[in-house]
């Protein structure tokens, strides 16, 4: 009765997006529409690929520390630990010089030779224990994990993916560059996950880390800079009662509150370098800041 329900109300959506093409000459509301539907058609399939540098709005990546290293992003097949994909997801990431660089300077995805690279996000499942009993259930099949009562679930996996700068025409100099990237899902269903990265490569004041926090839509991201020559070992936390944080790349070891959310973690950032974590607040409402989050040094990663 339940699927019943769902693929009548997809049928209604499709009926309406036919008339709003048909009849509206206004071509932007019928594209928002179709995307709308489009958007409601994946998640119902349970559907999911994400960015934690990427959207389908086209997310802008600023990066003032750029030492012309590797430009590291992730994607993933959910949306945080307990909305993931249930099937595999086939997709290709491509980039591209723009502006100025363009004429002397190329863009090479994944240490290839191209501009392109393809790949696949394997789902995975577990046997979870969330009764309470204590018991380890991790390394149970499906079939013992259901028939002693616990849950068979899909767990969140994610690639990282990166692309490099190079030169083209070796009489000129890499300082300043603009990236486009595009990361497109083919099977099975298509859906584009699209950003821009500015490189700048810029001297800032030694032994600084800085953090910046830009708010999205649906999410929140927090980018962590330091300009130290040698590794530092740092601790982030914040108010869980606010903010979820939801990666789980370049995190060695996490605090939770009272209610099992995570309030900390302790990374390690490597010389003259960034990262980013993506946060989702609590109160859509509410904008947050840097001011937000509390970073200091820690002795937690040895």
């Amino acid at each position: 009765m339940k699927h019943g329900k769902k693929y009548i109300i997809l049928t209604i959506l499709l009926l309406c997006i036919a008339s709003v093409i048909i009849f509206s000459s206004n071509k932007s509301i019928a594209r928002y529409v179709s995307n709308s539907f489009w958007n409601y058609f994946v998640k119902s399939k349970d559907f999911y690929f994400t960015s934690n540098s990427l959207s389908e709005v086209v997310t802008k990546n600023v990066d003032n520390l750029w030492t012309g290293e590797s430009v590291k992003f992730i994607v993933r097949n959910g949306v945080n630990d307990k909305v993931v994909s249930n099937t595999n997801i086939e997709y290709s990431a491509t980039c591209n010089v723009v502006g100025e660089a363009e004429s002397y300077a190329a863009c090479k995805m994944n240490g290839t030779n191209t501009d392109t690279f393809a790949d696949t996000l394997t789902s995975s499942q577990v046997c979870s224990n969330t009764t309470g009993d204590g018991k380890n259930v991790s390394s149970y099949n499906e079939e013992t994990c259901l028939a002693e009562g616990y849950d068979y679930v899909y767990i969140p996996v994610e690639k990282e993916l990166y692309f490099d700068i190079v030169l083209t025409d070796n009489t000129k100099e890499i300082k300043d560059v603009v990236v486009n990237v595009l990361v497109a899902s083919t099977t099975p269903y298509k859906k584009e996950l699209k950003g821009v990265f500015t490189l700048h490569k810029s001297e800032l004041n030694d032994d600084e880390i800085i953090m910046n926090y830009k708010n999205y839509s649906d999410y929140g991201k927090l980018t962590i800079t330091s300009s130290y020559s040698v590794n530092k070992c740092m601790e982030l936390s914040w108010n869980s009662d606010n903010l979820s944080i939801n990666s789980n790349s370049n995190i060695l070891s996490k605090s939770y509150d009272l209610n099992g959310y995570i309030n900390k973690v302790v990374f390690l950032m490597n010389p003259k370098s960034n990262m980013s974590y993506i946060f989702n607040s609590r109160d859509l409402e509410t904008i947050y800041n840097s001011d937000s989050f509390t970073i200091s040094e820690s002795s937690a990663c040895q």
